[in-house]
């Protein structure tokens, strides 16, 4: 998504985001570049690609056009040519993946359980740092409506949420996951999707409402809906967007969130886009939809299965996974 020469100069590549690390006197630091392309083609058509799985996929996130990963039943890794399944060390069913680097990934599953007639979750998180994965528990609270899901901002700022009821939005700052006791401010904190474009500018999609994170806490925001918000994704702090239940997306423009026009009542799992004006939203039924900055409208998928994530870089990179192993590249 971006290079840095040896001046410091960063440069962007591709549309995306790239954690950029800086060393001075042993110190290392972080900074998150988002990179937005308005000019690159839109995606046409869309092509069915060998997956070698039949396993249920539910996410997808790469970084870069030949290194891509998709978790489900299992994480598969392109190279640039094909699919092939990586050995992780775990049967677990993975939910999310995002990475810090190439060689730094993140991975988490859900498992429940009961203590007494209370549900609760944990999540299953796994660090791949090198070519070693390495896995544990993380309690997250009594189970709600959202499921587990990742976002950082570098290797230092992970945020974790879950399908919780209260204070359970984790931060990792590179050694612990602790609470950011979410709980207290906004009551409800269950989520479904995080993004941001800092460590200190965070937004979370839950059931009927967006969260923020300031860098100190949270806060809830007035999104106008009742339905349950899946995604969350945008190109800068005042273009973000968010998709949801019954063909839900939202728009948030740095000061209030607005209803957009979907055209559509099947709901949408998650969103993606290489600029204001070049976004995808994908769902139910094969549903894939565009939105040129003015309008959004239908796209022929091939496909009718549900399609749960999108993640690209490029116009000719563009990948969507979802049921039955699918797996779909766009091409201008």
């Amino acid at each position: 998504m971006a290079t840095v020469d040896g001046a410091g100069v960063v440069t962007a590549v591709a549309a995306g985001q790239a954690t950029v690390s800086a060393i001075a006197d042993g110190v290392t630091a972080y900074a998150l570049v988002t990179v937005s392309v308005p000019e690159a083609a839109p995606v046409t058509r869309w092509t069915t690609m060998p997956s070698g799985t039949t396993t249920g996929l539910s996410n997808v996130w790469g970084a870069s056009a030949t290194d891509v990963y998709a978790v489900g039943g299992g994480l598969w890794h392109y190279d640039g040519s094909s699919w092939s399944p990586v050995a992780t060390g775990t049967n677990a069913y993975l939910l999310d993946v995002w990475g810090a680097s190439a060689s730094d990934l993140f991975a988490v599953g859900g498992t429940s359980y009961y203590r007494g007639s209370m549900a609760y979750v944990d999540a299953y998180v796994g660090r791949r740092n090198g070519s070693t994965w390495l896995w544990g528990l993380v309690s997250i609270g009594p189970a709600g409506g959202g499921s587990p899901s990742l976002w950082g901002a570098s290797p230092r700022d992970v945020f974790l949420g879950g399908a919780v009821w209260m204070g359970a939005i984790l931060a990792f700052d590179g050694l612990w996951w602790a609470s950011t006791a979410c709980s207290a401010a906004t009551g409800y904190c269950g989520t479904r999707s995080i993004w941001g474009t800092s460590a200190s500018n965070v937004f979370i999609a839950g059931i009927g409402r967006a969260l923020h994170w300031d860098g100190a806490a949270w806060t809830s925001m007035t999104v106008g809906t009742t339905a349950t918000l899946t995604a969350v994704w945008g190109t800068s702090p005042t273009d973000v967007f968010a998709v949801g239940s019954g063909g839900t997306i939202l728009h948030f423009d740095g000061v209030s969130w607005s209803a957009m026009n979907s055209g559509t009542t099947t709901s949408l799992s998650d969103v993606w886009g290489t600029a204001a004006t070049n976004v995808y939203a994908v769902g139910g039924d094969g549903t894939i939809l565009h939105y040129d900055g003015s309008s959004w409208s239908p796209m022929a998928s091939g496909t009718t299965v549900p399609l749960s994530g999108i993640w690209g870089t490029t116009p000719t990179t563009v990948f969507v996974v979802g049921s039955g192993g699918t797996i779909l590249q766009g091409t201008p």
